[in-house]
């Protein structure tokens, strides 16, 4: 299983306990996607809000509703690491302990022990998620 957020959502505890709860005996890996284009950070500047993920993990820039020119050469780093890491886990038999990415980048199975959370960002690695800084929604606008 995989499971996980963006840094612009709340939801990583929840993400956390789903992955540290898994009890089929197969592995979960978790993650938090944290990369914000350049040409999109005025929009969102808390983050990678929920979906954000979605064309990278399947490479699908091309063909997508958010199909830009704006997408550059950075952004199809970014998209080639994570395509190859869901690429993995679907090749991969249930019994993996690790998935093996682009560019070398190895991503860890959760477990309560190890903590690991793949994070990723311009710069793809694994963090403790107790590490990652707790998602706080912005206060409601005043009326």
């Amino acid at each position: 299983m995989i499971v996980g957020t963006n840094n612009g959502e709340g939801g990583q505890e929840n993400a956390k306990i789903v992955a540290a709860g898994e009890s089929s005996g197969a592995a979960s890996f978790l993650y938090q996607f944290q990369y914000v284009p350049e040409w999109r950070k005025q929009d969102q500047p808390k983050g990678a809000i929920h979906s954000a993920e979605l064309p990278y993990v399947f490479d699908s820039w091309k063909t997508s509703s958010l199909a830009t020119p704006k997408f550059n050469d950075a952004d199809k780093k970014v998209a080639k690491q994570v395509h190859s890491c869901w690429v993995a886990f679907a090749k991969a038999p249930a019994t993996l302990k690790s998935i093996s990415c682009a560019d070398g980048f190895t991503w860890p199975a959760y477990t309560k022990e190890n903590d690991a959370v793949a994070v990723f960002n311009t710069k793809s690695e694994v963090k403790k998620a107790d590490s990652l800084p707790k998602f706080v929604p912005a206060p409601p606008a005043a009326k």
